[in-house]
């Protein structure tokens, strides 16, 4: 018997002291344009802007981060297919053009995630994850890390859940 743990990899900002609150503002449609966090002295650690398309997705947003040090700027805009499904993400740190990451997602025609790609600010894939699915079921999950700048390269994994049937 193989038993894996799904791991998921993101960035992680380590705070000096966690948040406590947040506040939204909406628009008349209740989609949140304006997202800040605070932590519990009143001082504010984030704010993220949105803006939305005509389906009321949202197609761009703006994350400033802030910290004792300094404050970062993430850019990251959305992309949908007719099906209002995400295919593309991309984000920048900073103001700098031309250094967007990149992910790009597939779905099958039941609309289930197949495929993510993640592709770094040179344009290189460095992920590749899939699923394959049987009459709805998740049924086998794999990831595999390409090209250069990836902390652990030996994480690349497959996940068969036919076999873990008993």
């Amino acid at each position: 018997m193989r038993i894996c743990v799904l791991l998921v990899f993101a960035p992680i900002f380590c705070l000096a002291q966690a948040p406590t609150f947040s506040k939204d503002s909406l628009d008349a449609q209740g989609n949140v344009i304006l997202s800040r966090l605070y932590r519990d002295d009143g001082t504010l650690l984030e704010q993220t802007f949105h803006n939305y398309n005509d389906q009321n997705l949202i197609s761009h947003s703006k994350k400033e981060i802030f910290d004792s040090v300094s404050s970062r700027t993430v850019h990251t805009r959305y992309m949908y297919n007719a099906e209002n499904q995400l295919v593309t993400r991309m984000w920048a740190y900073g103001s700098t053009p031309g250094l967007f990451r990149k992910e790009q997602y597939a779905y099958n025609a039941e609309g289930d995630r197949v495929s993510e790609k993640r592709y770094d600010a040179k344009g290189e894939l460095i992920r590749w994850e899939t699923w394959q699915y049987d009459e709805g079921r998740l049924i086998r999950h794999c990831i595999e890390y390409l090209g250069d700048g990836m902390p652990n390269p030996e994480d690349s994994y497959e996940v068969n859940w036919l076999e873990n049937d008993h």
